[in-house]
């Protein structure tokens, strides 16, 4: 017979043995080689450039700030090429983020660059008042990889703090950390508490004592003096270092700071709580005072590699003395998550690659099983190779993509074999079995391996973040079966080759005897011939059987019509925490949403799964990869809390994390505390990490248009049609609880008539109502930067009537009472405004339970197209 390309090639290879050789043992020095340099971890590495832009306006209106910073904005970055999509927020007080995302593989940098010089470009345009643009990364390298938390039995958080800052110094030498935050405690600060009754009683205004500060409080290089041979520098050193110095300094004549105020060394005040929350015996929660430590890799770096660098380090360090009495808990550790990922799919893979050699086993006996099983970790090694030539990691989409290629890259490899074994039985030497039996099927293995290429070529169209998610299913399967026909040409023949020549006087290769399966076997094929001729001889049969098949495609056909599929993008993944976000009124301050937030972890507390609770209130949480695309980092007013649910670990645990999550919404629900707390304007969310990228909600619907009572109805109504869609749960909308705001004006006419000016009033109210930095604390034993702080007893005190005791010093030296000047009114607190793709929009989120989003999107789409319900004003819906 003519030999093709195919019998060519196994002829050289025959022919030549040492290359033959030499291919085999590179092909598993390069296998083992390429798996061990290429980076491992959890998440396949995404190039999706995103940027969130932020752009002050002081003292604007939400309305002021979308009209004259966010359009401008929004109008100068669509101007970019690159720019897939846009989102942006106006606050009222006021500044504007927008979020800027990039299409998928975008150079990140040259993202950047074009962002920040379409944006200096801009800034020129810009009225005085509005800031410059402020541009902040959304990079999933700036995700912790780890993070843990430290207790002491006898500091307090802040002193915790401090001893954390100065051990994160010594862990930011370890080679491949990136960024380290800690989260909990406050910094070193000089409280400066001023009575406001003693300065009206010495005709000191607030202004005064700021300013003496703020004076004094610096090292100023004057220049230095020369006498020909030495030179001597001359400085005035004013730093604020002990409470004293600061207790005598002369803020007016005869009058010391001491005689108006108390100072004292201490913390800045509390602006979040932050701990752990456990169960103790009795079921009652009680809260640690952790402060944790979170660390981040550097882009590119094995984080399995550099999480272990990071452990080594840690040991040696709380083993000193210093240290010695932490306590420290792991509570983040990817690389660990990535290596039991990476195990158990790896198992997967090994189970597989056991089950299809058993079942070849069977069919074909055991050396050409061998022979075939063989070809795997031989094409797997090729795969690695190239993976890491096109800059991939191993991560559980990499193996999933090898798990779901494992049945198709045999099959080049059981062909060859397979005829082999037919040449073999028909007398055939080694030599023109082998040649003969690639020969003629190498045609068609080509054809075949093709056709299946192109068949997951459409993978790598998925557009967006999935996109980029699911991109190694793209490269490594396609990778997969052009490898494994190439082993199938080349390696699996030579093999075969000498296990034929070995065994040539007893040819063994073969299984002479048919075991009991292969008999079995043997009667089945028969009897399908039997019927195979039956039902090519019968038109009518032929007929029959092709309406049976038919009918049976339509009841199929009818199974999501009738609900009976349950459509997802990916499976569940089974995950050993979970989050829980409360927002409460904007108008709620810092404990009364503790205070919800510990009645809900109460609640969570319940389930006999959940072992810790990470509490993050006033303050962004440890940020992870879903909730930095969930814009988690902006969870930090006064009404937000975030509850990190820590599970017992997945091995061990006998419910699953979405069961728990499902359980946890229905005491929720039933839960009449939490019904009051739901009453009063709190909204309370489960949230599971996403089996696939992140997303901003499971179901999302986009209210877009004019902000017109027109809009209000219509988001009312979809707002009630999501609370009444079937398995739609934790429902919300991006408006918000509406509150009264108490607003001051200025009474100019009085105001100009005893000398006082409108930027003094302003000035004055806001220090007495904030805790006011007006400098830096020069503590020499600070292990990070500490703040001199002025704030007034007022500050503490929870009533309008206390500001009747301020007093604001007039050109001519006289104190006025500062309400004399002020007309006070109420109104209603302007709402955040929300665009998406430049229009003004509102959204309405929610999660699913119990049900597929396919069709509770059909149950809400159904009741939007059915236009006799919705108001009067609105003529089209459209969805995508």
């Amino acid at each position: 017979m003519k030999l093709n390309f195919s019998g060519k090639i196994v002829q050289f290879i025959i022919h030549n043995h040492p290359l033959a050789y030499l291919l085999l043992i590179l092909s598993i020095v390069v296998g083992i080689g390429s798996y061990i340099i290429t980076p491992k971890q959890y998440n396949p590495e995404i190039v999706m450039p995103a940027f969130v832009v932020r752009v002050d306006y002081p003292g604007a209106t939400s309305a002021d700030v979308e009209t004259f910073v966010t359009k401008e904005l929004e109008e100068t970055i669509l101007d970019i090429a690159g720019v897939d999509a846009i989102q942006s927020r106006s606050f009222d007080g006021g500044y504007a983020l927008v979020s800027v995302q990039f299409t998928v593989g975008f150079d990140p940098e040259d993202a950047k660059t074009l962002l920040r010089t379409k944006l200096s470009d801009h800034v020129d345009e810009s009225p005085y008042l509005i800031s410059q643009p402020h541009i902040m990364t959304v990079d999933p390298d700036s995700v912790p990889i780890l993070t843990y938390g430290f207790t002491h039995p006898s500091l307090s958080q802040s002193e915790i703090r401090e001893a954390v800052v100065r051990l994160s110094g010594e862990l930011k030498h370890v080679s491949g950390v990136a960024n380290i935050n800690i989260h909990g405690g406050e910094s070193r600060a000089l409280h400066i508490v001023v009575q406001i009754t003693a300065l009206n009683e010495r005709g000191i205004s607030l202004d005064d004592v700021s300013n003496v500060l703020l004076e004094h409080n610096m090292l100023m290089p004057l220049g230095v003096i020369e006498n020909g041979i030495t030179k001597t520098a001359i400085e005035i050193d004013g730093r604020v270092t002990t409470a004293e110095d600061v207790a005598n300094m002369v803020i007016a004549p005869g009058v010391r700071l001491r005689d108006v105020a108390s100072v004292y060394d201490g913390f800045s005040r509390a602006t979040s709580y932050i701990g752990v929350l456990h169960k103790n015996d009795t079921g009652d929660i009680t809260k640690d005072n952790t402060v944790f430590l979170s660390i981040a890799k550097r882009a590119g770096e094995n984080s399995i590699t550099v999480a272990k660098q990071v452990e080594e380090e840690l040991e040696v360090l709380l083993s000193s003395k210093e240290y010695q009495s932490f306590q420290l808990t792991e509570y983040r550790n990817t690389a660990t998550v990535a290596k039991e990922s990476i195990q158990g799919l790896g198992g997967n893979l090994a189970m597989s690659i056991f089950i299809v050699g058993f079942v070849l086993f069977l069919f074909l006996g055991k050396r050409p099983a061998f022979l075939v099983v063989l070809a795997i970790p031989l094409t797997l090694g090729w795969v690695f190779f190239v993976g890491y030539l096109f800059g991939e990691t191993i991560n559980r989409i990499t193996l999933f993509a090898l798990i779901l290629s494992l049945g198709l890259l045999v099959d080049s490899a059981t062909v060859v074999i397979e005829n082999i074994f037919s040449h073999v039985q028909q007398g055939d030497t080694a030599h023109t079995a082998v040649i003969q039996g690639v020969n003629e099927v190498g045609m068609g293995l080509l054809l075949s391996t093709v056709t299946s290429v192109i068949v997951f070529l459409p993978t790598s169209q998925i557009s967006g973040m999935m996109g980029e998610y699911m991109g190694p299913l793209s490269i490594f399967v396609p990778v997969a079966l052009i490898a494994s026909l190439g082993i199938a040409y080349v390696l699996t023949p030579f093999v075969a080759f000498l296990f034929i020549r070995k065994d040539k006087s007893t040819p063994t290769f073969i299984t002479k005897k048919k075991s009991v399966f292969q008999q079995f076997f043997s009667h089945l094929s028969a009897w399908y011939a039997t019927v195979l001729a039956k039902l090519l001889r019968s038109i009518s049969l032929q007929r029959l059987f092709i309406f049976g098949v038919f009918g049976l495609l339509m009841v199929m056909l009818l199974f999501p019509l009738f609900q009976l599929v349950h459509f997802k993008m990916l499976p569940t993944a089974d995950k050993n925490q979970f989050y829980v976000y409360v927002d409460a009124a904007d108008n709620t301050d810092l404990e009364r949403t503790a205070a919800i937030a510990h009645s809900i972890s109460t609640i969570i507390a319940q389930d006999e799964e959940v072992l810790t609770m990470q509490l993050f209130v006033g303050e962004a949480p440890v940020i992870d990869f879903n909730g930095l695309f969930k814009s988690a980092t902006m969870r930090n007013g006064s009404n937000q809390a975030t509850i990190r649910v820590n599970l017992t670990h997945k091995d061990i645990r006998r419910t699953s994390s979405e069961d728990i999550v499902f359980a946890l919404r229905d005491r929720l629900h039933d839960d009449s505390v939490v019904q009051q707390m739901r009453a009063q304007g709190v909204r309370i969310t489960v949230l599971e990490d996403p089996p696939g990228p992140p997303v901003q909600a499971t179901f999302v619907a986009k209210i877009q248009g004019p902000d017109t009572p027109e809009r209000k109805q219509l988001v009312s109504y979809v707002y009630d049609v999501a609370n009444h869609v079937d398995g739609l749960v934790d429902v919300r909308t991006s408006v918000a609880v509406p509150y009264l705001t108490h607003s001051y004006s200025v009474d100019t006419e009085k105001a100009n008539a005893v000398g006082v000016s409108v930027a003094s009033i302003q000035s004055t109210l806001y220090s007495v109502l904030h805790d006011t930095v007006v400098g830096q604390y020069y503590h020499v034993s600070s292990s990070e930067p500490g703040s001199v702080i002025v704030r007034t007893t007022l500050a503490d005190k929870d009533s309008r009537a206390d500001i009747a005791d301020v007093r604001i010093k007039s050109d001519a030296g006289a104190m006025v009472p500062i309400t004399s000047l002020l007309i006070e009114s109420q109104h209603a607190q302007r709402d955040t405004l929300y665009r998406d793709d430049a229009r003004p929009t509102v959204y309405i989120t929610g999660e699913m339970q119990h049900r597929s989003i396919v069709y509770a999107s059909i149950d809400a789409i159904r009741a939007l197209v059915n236009k006799q319900d919705l108001p009067f004003a609105v003529q089209d819906v459209s969805w995508n």
